[in-house]
C-alpha cells in the first residue's frame, strides 16, 4: 500500500476535530472514533436503522408469553429502554447476569434478548453494536493505517474522565495506541483561574434574565458576542426563557445543540404540504425570489438550506423505514406518525460561522474558548445532574458496567474546563424554587465576594410599554381618550351611545361581568389586546398542562367505560403504562394541532409538559405529577364505574331550558366529567382544576356562588337539574394540586346535605341575576368596579383609568355635580 504524506487524526468529537484543524495545517484526514468504527475501511456491514431494530424487538416480544414483562407488547417507551439496554450490554461485552435481577425478571429479559437476536439474524440484519464488534475485530488485522505518514490519537482520558463510550471503543483505542507510528496526544496542563464574579438571583427565571442582561452589559463594554458564552447546568430548563428574552435585549443566541426540528417554521410548512416534491418546489421558488429581491441575505439563505437538508434527510429516512417494515412484516406504517416520532429527537445544528452568543451545557466547553463565560443553573439540584436509572439498571450499575461517567466527577471536570477556557467566569445561582430553598453546588468553590454589577437595563418590550403602544380600533381609541380626559365621560359609567348584543353568555363571561363590567367590555366586545401584561412563562406552562391533562383524563375514563382497560384492585404497572401511552399521544396531538398546524414554533416548555404530567408515575418523586395524582384519586374516590361522559357541551334558551338550536341559546357551558349512579339516583359533575388548591380561594369561590358572582358550577346545576330531573345532582371542583394529592371543593348540590343548596329559591335568584347582566350589557352598562381584588392581575390594568376616576369624582364633588 502506498503511504501518503498525510496525517490521520482520530478525534473524540467533531468539536475536538475542529479544534485540532484550527491549530494544524497540511494534509490531514479527520475521523471521529465512532465514524472510524462504522467505516467501510473496517467493516462492509451496515447497521440497520434504530427505528427498524425497535420494530424487530417489538415483534420478537410479541412472540413470547411473558408474565413479568407482558406490558412490553404495548409500551413503546419501555421497548425503547429494553433496546437501548441490550445494545449497551453488547457494546460493553457483558451479559444480564451482572445486574443481579430477580430470577423471573432475568429469565424473561434473556428470552427477549435471544428472541430479538434470532429474529434479527433471520432477516440478515445487524444492529450498530454488531457492526462495532466487527470493526473492532477487523481493527486488529487492518493495514488501513499504513497509508498515512502519521496517526494522531486525540485525548480520550483526562482527569479521570472517559471520552470513549463503551468497552468496544476502549478496546479499539488500545489497538490504535499499539500502532508503531501513532502519536497519542496528552492533556494540556494549565493553571485554573479564579471565579471573576458571583451573583445570586431569586429564581431560575431571574438567573436566565441575569445571563441575558450580563451578556448585553459586556457587549456595551465592547466585548464581541462571539467572545461570550452562556453555560447552563440544564439547557432544557432555561432555553425557553433565554430564547424569549434575547431578542428583547437586542441579542442573538446560537445554541450548541442547534434547534429542535419541531421548532423549525420550515418543518411546519413541510407538514402542511401535500408531498415532499411540492414542498421542495414551493421552498425553492420562494427562497429564490426572496434572495433576488434582497429580502434575505447569504446567511439566511444558508440557514434555510440547512433546515431543508435536515428535513430532506428525515423524509427519506421515514420512507426507508416504511418500506423496510412493509418488506419484513407486511406492516403498513403511517408516514406522519413516523416522521413526527423521528423529529422529536432531531436537531438542526448551528451554522459554523453563525453569529451570536454561544449557549450550551457544560459538556460543550472543553473544546471552546471564550473571553467571558456566564454560568447559570449552578444550584445543587442541577449541577451535578442527578444520575438517572430505569427498571433495567441503577445509576451505580450504569457507571460500573455501561460506561457512564460519575456525574459528580464529570461536573468537577467541566467546571475546571470553564475556568481554563475563559478569561473571566461569572457564576450565578438561584436562591429558591417556589418555596424550596436552593444551595449552590459543592463542585463550585472559592466564590468571590465580587458581584456582577451595572447589568440592569430595559428590554425592547419594556421601552415600548413605557413610550408607546399599538393603535386599536376606533371605539377602543375613543375609550383611551376618555381615560386620559380630566372630564367625566360615558366610559366612567353608562355608554348609551352604543348598542350591544350580549350574545351567548358563558360562565367565564358572566364571571367577568360580575367582577368588572369594563373588563368584560374590553375582553368580549372590543377584544382589546392586553397591552401591558408581562410574559409569564410558568403560567404558559400551566395552561399547556391543563389543556393536555383534560384530554388525557377524558380518554382514560372512556377507555375504562369501554372496557379497553380493566382497573382492578390496584393501579398496576400495566394501568400506568396505559395512562402514560395516552399522555404521550395526547401531548403529541396537542403539539401538532395547537402549535405546528397553526404555524407556531414548539418550545422547550411544551416539550417538558409531558415530564411534568408523568413524574412520579413509575418512580418516587419529591413532587407527584398530575397523572399519578389523578390515578390515586380514581382508586380512592370511585373508580370510574359511574362515569357517563366527559367534555360535554350544553346550551340553554331564554327560558333556561335545554336547547340544541344555537339561534335560541343565551347560555352555553362545557362540563369536564359527568358520573351517574343508577342505584343511588345521583349524578356527580366534576370540573378538573390543575392549579394549586388554597382554602382562601375556596372560601371566596363559595361566597361568590352564594352572591351570584361565580357562575360555573351553578350553570352546571341549572342544566343537569333538567337533564337528570329524577336524580340528586352534586357538583364540585377537583384540584389536582393539593399538597401531594387532590382536593374536592366548592360543593353545590340539589341536596342541602352536600354543600351549597341549589333549591328553587337559589335557582330563581340565579336566573334573575343572569337576566339582569344580559339587560345591563345590552344597555351599555360598563362601569368599572376598581378594587384590590378585582384589579389583581388584570390584563388591562395599565390602560384602565381607575386612578383618574378618583380625581374626576373629587372634581365633580367640588363643583357640586350630583351626577355620580
Amino acid at each position: 500500500m502506498i503511504k501518503f504524506l498525510q496525517t490521520l487524526f482520530i478525534a473524540r468529537s467533531n468539536d475536538s476535530a475542529d479544534k485540532y484543524l484550527s491549530k494544524h495545517s497540511g494534509a490531514i484526514k479527520v475521523m471521529t472514533l465512532a465514524s472510524l468504527l462504522s467505516s467501510e475501511e473496517l467493516t462492509r456491514s451496515v447497521a440497520m436503522d434504530a427505528f427498524i431494530a425497535k420494530i424487530i424487538l417489538h415483534h420478537a416480544i410479541q412472540t413470547l408469553k411473558l408474565d413479568h414483562f407482558d406490558y412490553l407488547c404495548n409500551a413503546e417507551a419501555s421497548v425503547n429502554e429494553v433496546y437501548t439496554h441490550i445494545l449497551a450490554c453488547k457494546r460493553n461485552c457483558i451479559g444480564l447476569d451482572v445486574f443481579e435481577y430477580e430470577t423471573q425478571k432475568h429469565i424473561e429479559l434473556q428470552q427477549i434478548w435471544n428472541a430479538y437476536e434470532e429474529l434479527k439474524n433471520s432477516f440478515g440484519l445487524k444492529d450498530s453494536a454488531d457492526v462495532m464488534m466487527e470493526a473492532v475485530e477487523a481493527l486488529q488485522h487492518t493495514k488501513y493505517f499504513t497509508q498515512f505518514s502519521s496517526v494522531v490519537l486525540d485525548v480520550f482520558e483526562e482527569e479521570g474522565i472517559r471520552f470513549y463510550a463503551n468497552t468496544l471503543e476502549h478496546k479499539a483505542l488500545e489497538i490504535i495506541r499499539a500502532i508503531s507510528h501513532v502519536e497519542v496526544l496528552t492533556p494540556q496542563i494549565s493553571d485554573l483561574k479564579s471565579i471573576e464574579t458571583y451573583t445570586s438571583q431569586q429564581s431560575y427565571f431571574d438567573e436566565a434574565l441575569f445571563a441575558i442582561k450580563a451578556a448585553r452589559k459586556l457587549m456595551v463594554d465592547g466585548v464581541q458576542d462571539g467572545d461570550i458564552a452562556i453555560v447552563t447546568g440544564n439547557l432544557l430548563r432555561y432555553r425557553r426563557i433565554l430564547e424569549s428574552n434575547a431578542f428583547e435585549y437586542g441579542m442573538k443566541l446560537r445554541f450548541s445543540s442547534g434547534i429542535p426540528i419541531l421548532q423549525s417554521s420550515l418543518f411546519a410548512k413541510f407538514l402542511k404540504a401535500k408531498t415532499f416534491d411540492k414542498f421542495k418546489e414551493d421552498v425553492s421558488f420562494r427562497i429564490t425570489q426572496d434572495y433576488q429581491r434582497g429580502l434575505i441575505d447569504e446567511s439566511k439563505l444558508e440557514e434555510v438550506k440547512l433546515h431543508f437538508t435536515q428535513i430532506k434527510s428525515l423524509h427519506y429516512r421515514t420512507l426507508t423505514i416504511i418500506e423496510t417494515a412493509k418488506k419484513l412484516f407486511d406492516e403498513v406504517l403511517e408516514y406522519k406518525k413516523i416522521i413526527l416520532s423521528l423529529a422529536e429527537e432531531a436537531f438542526i445544528p448551528p451554522l459554523k460561522d453563525q453569529e451570536g452568543i454561544w449557549v450550551s451545557e457544560p459538556n460543550q466547553i472543553p473544546n471552546h474558548r471564550f473571553r467571558h463565560i456566564i454560568f447559570i443553573g449552578t444550584d445543587l439540584s442541577q449541577f451535578p445532574p442527578k444520575m438517572r436509572s430505569n427498571f433495567l439498571a441503577t445509576p451505580e450499575q450504569r457507571e460500573r458496567y455501561l460506561g457512564v461517567d460519575n456525574a459528580y466527577r464529570l461536573s468537577q471536570y467541566y467546571f475546571s474546563q470553564m475556568l481554563k477556557n475563559s478569561e473571566s467566569l461569572h457564576v450565578c445561582t438561584a436562591m429558591q424554587e417556589g418555596k424550596k430553598k436552593l444551595f449552590i453546588s459543592p463542585v463550585i468553590t472559592n466564590l468571590p465576594h465580587k458581584s456582577f454589577t451595572d447589568y440592569e437595563c430595559a428590554s425592547v418590550r419594556e421601552v415600548l410599554h413605557a413610550k408607546c403602544r399599538y393603535k386599536q380600533d376606533e371605539l377602543f381609541e375613543t375609550y383611551v381618550e376618555a381615560a386620559l380626559s380630566p372630564a367625566r365621560t360615558l366610559y366612567d359609567g353608562l355608554s348609551q351611545d352604543f348598542t350591544y348584543k350580549s350574545g351567548v353568555l358563558s360562565a367565564s363571561s358572566l364571571n367577568e361581568y360580575a367582577k368588572c363590567p369594563l373588563r368584560y367590555q374590553l375582553t368580549f366586545h372590543y377584544k382589546a389586546e392586553a397591552l401591558a401584561v408581562e410574559r409569564d412563562d410558568d403560567e404558559l406552562e400551566a395552561s399547556d398542562i391543563g389543556t393536555i391533562f383534560h384530554s388525557i383524563a377524558e380518554q382514560f375514563a372512556q377507555d375504562v367505560k369501554a372496557n379497553t382497560i380493566a382497573l382492578g384492585a390496584l393501579p398496576t404497572y400495566n394501568i400506568k403504562e396505559h395512562l402514560h401511552a395516552i399522555a404521550t399521544r395526547k401531548h403529541q396531538e396537542y403539539i401538532q394541532q395547537k402549535i405546528i398546524d397553526e404555524g407556531k414554533i414548539p418550545t422547550v416548555f411544551h416539550e417538558i409538559v409531558l415530564h411534568d404530567l408523568t413524574k412520579g408515575l413509575f418512580e418516587e418523586h419529591h413532587e407527584k405529577g398530575l397523572l399519578v395524582r389523578f390515578l390515586e384519586y380514581v382508586y380512592q374516590n370511585g373508580r370510574l364505574e359511574d362515569f357517563e361522559q366527559s367534555e360535554h357541551r350544553f346550551m340553554l334558551d331564554s327560558d333556561f331550558c335545554i336547547t340544541t338550536e344555537k339561534d335560541k341559546a343565551i347560555i352555553k357551558g362545557f362540563i369536564d366529567r359527568i358520573d351517574r349512579n343508577h342505584t343511588h339516583q345521583t349524578v356527580t359533575i366534576i370540573d378538573y382544576k390543575t392549579g394549586k388548591y388554597a382554602k382562601e380561594k375556596e372560601m371566596k369561590l363559595i361566597e361568590g356562588m352564594n352572591n351570584y358572582q361565580q357562575f360555573q358550577l351553578p350553570l352546571y346545576l341549572l342544566y343537569a337539574s333538567q337533564a337528570y330531573d329524577d336524580y340528586t345532582i352534586n357538583s364540585h371542583l377537583l384540584s389536582m394540586r393539593c399538597e401531594q394529592g387532590t382536593k374536592e371543593y366548592a360543593h353545590i348540590s340539589t341536596s342541602a346535605e352536600n354543600g351549597l343548596c341549589f333549591d328553587e329559591a337559589y335557582e330563581q335568584g340565579l336566573k334573575e341575576k343572569i337576566y339582569s347582566f344580559k339587560q345591563a350589557i345590552e344597555s351599555g352598562e360598563f362601569a368599572m368596579t376598581p378594587s384590590e381584588e378585582n384589579c389583581s392581575y388584570c390584563p388591562y390594568e395599565k390602560i384602565c383609568h381607575k386612578e383618574i376616576l378618583v380625581h374626576k369624582v373629587l372634581e365633580d364633588a367640588m363643583s357640586g355635580d350630583d351626577n355620580e
